[in-house]
């Protein structure tokens, strides 16, 4: 048999390869390496491929000698470092990478890869600020704005993320982004008013309009007030996430007489809630390929008379159907926790404590209706752990253990006032805070050190980060004995998870809806004095739930049969009112049709 080249050799590694025999590649390759040990492409291809089966030091063998040997392409650069970087050699692998940047073909490959291992080595402050760097080199690249938001936001420092997208704003191609982008993260940041987010989110709104103008032509929709009504629901949240829990209940409990229900899903992910919700509806569409403009030609198509956003500007949000105007009537609930600056949104549902009547209606673009006493409706999930006891009731000798489990960009420099203020108040006591932030080492850094200067000792505290699954994390409650919310975004789902845990929260009221949910949840279950306007009186609250371990005992095992029959969970009434008034706002439309 006549020897073969080396075109032959990699050829056939190629199609090996492309049939999905990767192992039988390999062992090609190996075969023939001795006759050609020393070329770049045959070592750049069994090194890829080595990484790929796990093959880490052999991959690093073959890639490094395949680089040595001339070839320096960004995929050998690339597969190169990530190998280094999952073997440990983090540090080899950012050197080789910026390295290679300023010739990279690609730069923007190697740059992904670069953050990558920053972000992975616990070092997310330094690769947002990477991000920051290499945006400024090519401003108008979209992959390099978009890179931007996301690695500001997975580093989770709400004023440097804020910094850098207004720094955004000035530049044409970025700016529409940085502003969707800017007006979700002001919710965290403790340095805004009510007033002025509605200035930001107004001058967003108005930004994306410019962008997705309405639909041209009348709407068809028959206007007679009394006939059944078809609405439209959309989320990227018909699943087991948080929202899912607000709204499966809801959408299952519309009067099918009177209301048919579509949900309109923005996400391919799916699971048992998603089914569930699927088998309840008349129309289910996956809108998650389809851009903002194609999708509100399809809700018209598909007759939609009441459209309800449940997203806002959130990441994944879909609030530019609401910009073409995708139905005759448009309201934005509960997933959002802020106005949308929308003219063309005709209503927004909230209570009269998350949104104080007069106040909160000055701070809003949309129309303020309010589902009293509360405007949520949870349904929990169908299956919850038991209720343990806590630290404190289950070992009288053991100090108090404060909680929280809201995300980290949460956790403002306002709110870890509060915090060390009741952490002072008990030196003795300690406090767990829980969030896939505290996985990192930076963040962590940061955190023990904004405490410390609180006069905390970072002895005092028990930093987590994620936990594998939903039941490990409701576990993680039995570790607590009272749970402080955090300020000013307020926790939703954490707190309710908290109370279903048989775990008290304890919250500071602000002056907007997303810094007053909290009164909305306490006021709901009967515990209003768990809410506070000032943090004299969180203090004291907090010492005095403390002290009474008998109170702290007996809670634990009430609390979630409380929840479970309180307003909170009342999905019907909340539907009926919901109902109500998607039927008042239609009869409008058809009275203004005249």
């Amino acid at each position: 048999m006549p020897a073969l080249s080396l075109e032959q050799v990699l050829l056939h590694a190629e199609s090996l390869t492309e049939s999905g025999r990767s192992q039988a590649a390999v062992a090609w390759l190996q075969q023939h390496r001795k006759k050609f040990a020393m070329d770049p492409r045959l070592n750049a291809m069994l090194g890829t491929l080595l990484g790929f089966q796990g093959d880490l030091s052999g991959a690093i063998i073959c890639l490094d000698m395949a680089r040595r040997g001339g070839l320096t392409s960004d995929m050998v650069i690339a597969n190169l470092a990530v190998c280094l970087h999952r073997a440990g050699k983090s540090d080899q692998a950012e050197k080789l990478l910026r390295d290679a940047l300023p010739s990279a073909a690609d730069p923007f490959r190697l740059f992904v890869d670069l953050v990558t291992v920053l972000r992975e080595s616990g070092r997310v402050f330094d690769a947002a600020a990477e991000s920051v760097a290499f945006w400024r080199a090519s401003p108008a690249d979209p992959r390099r704005v978009d890179r931007v938001s996301m690695e500001m936001q997975s580093a989770g420092d709400i004023d440097a993320t804020v910094a850098a997208l207004r720094e955004m704003l000035d530049h044409p191609a970025a700016a529409l982004h940085a502003r969707a982008t800017l007006v979700f993260q002001l919710l965290y940041s403790d340095k805004v008013t009510p007033a002025q987010l509605l200035q930001e989110h107004t001058r967003a709104a108005d930004a994306l309009q410019r962008r997705v103008p309405p639909l041209p032509g009348p709407f068809t929709n028959d206007p007679s007030p009394d006939r059944r009504l078809r609405i439209g629901y959309c989320s990227q949240d018909f699943r087991n996430r948080s929202a899912g829990h607000f709204i499966e209940g809801i959408v299952a409990s519309h009067d099918p007489a009177l209301f048919e229900v579509c949900c309109y899903h923005n996400t391919i992910t799916e699971d048992a809630l998603t089914a569930r919700m699927r088998g309840s509806v008349a129309l289910w569409r996956d809108i998650s390929k389809l851009d903002d403009y194609v999708a509100a030609r399809q809700i018209r198509a598909d007759g939609v008379d009441v459209w309800i956003d449940l997203t806002g500007w959130t990441g994944m949000g879909r609030i530019g159907i609401c910009a073409a105007i995708a139905a005759p009537v448009q309201a934005t609930y509960m997933g959002y926790a802020c106005t949308t600056g929308f003219s063309s949104i005709n209503a927004r549902f909230v209570d009269a404590l998350t949104d104080p009547p007069g106040i909160a209606d000055a701070c809003a673009s949309e129309r303020l209706l309010r589902l009293d006493p509360c405007f949520l409706g949870y349904t929990p999930p169908h299956h919850l752990p038991p209720v343990a006891s806590g630290p404190a009731s289950a070992d009288p000798s053991r100090p108090i253990t404060f909680g929280s489990f809201n995300t980290y960009q949460k956790l403002s420099d306002t709110c870890i006032d509060h915090w060390s203020a009741v952490l002072r108040d008990m030196p003795d006591s300690r406090m767990l805070i829980k969030n896939t932030h505290l996985q990192h080492r930076q963040p962590r850094e940061k955190l023990l050190a904004a405490f410390e200067r609180r006069g905390v000792a970072s002895s005092r505290l028990d930093l987590r980060g994620e936990t594998p699954s939903v039941d490990a994390h409701l576990a993680t409650y039995a570790q607590i004995d009272i749970a402080l919310d955090s300020y000013p975004y307020q926790g939703t789902t954490t707190t309710i998870e908290a109370l279903m845990m048989g775990v008290p929260v304890l919250s500071i009221a602000g002056h907007a809806h997303h810094a007053r949910v909290g009164v909305s949840l306490l006021h709901a279950i009967n515990e209003p004095h768990w809410s506070v306007t000032t943090v004299e009186a969180f203090v004291a609250q907090a010492r005095d739930l403390a002290s009474d371990r008998a109170r702290l005992s007996d809670l634990r095992h009430t609390l979630r049969q409380r929840v479970l029959q309180s307003p909170l969970c009342d999905v019907k009434s909340v539907t009926c009112q919901l109902e109500s008034h998607y039927r008042a706002l239609w009869r409008e439309w058809c009275a203004a049709r005249g």
